[in-house]
């Protein structure tokens, strides 16, 4: 749901993670995406910090187990 995101893109944020939210109307009413963007200077290492951040959060929020 839109608030749940709006959580976790703070949530994110606050771990120094830059996402953002895809909400209605750009996408159906029920539905919510989260955009995550690389850009060719990140490295690896970087990334792979990025994505244990978002599952540790994305956890706590139960959007996965």
């Amino acid at each position: 749901d839109t608030i749940k995101a709006m959580r976790i893109v703070r949530m994110a944020y606050e771990q120094g993670v830059f996402i953002t939210p895809v909400i209605a109307p750009a996408v159906p009413e029920n539905d919510v995406l989260i955009r995550f963007a690389l850009m060719a200077t990140h490295n690896i290492a970087q990334v792979d910090e990025a994505v244990e951040k978002l599952t540790a959060i994305f956890k706590e929020v139960g959007v996965i187990a």
